[in-house]
């Protein structure tokens, strides 16, 4: 897994505990 892959993958998470309405 190339570190790019990895910050994208906790950028998700990130944004779905931002915006929990979103995702939810």
């Amino acid at each position: 897994m190339t570190p790019g892959a990895r910050i994208s993958a906790i950028i998700d998470l990130l944004e779905q505990i931002e915006q929990p309405g979103t995702h939810a």
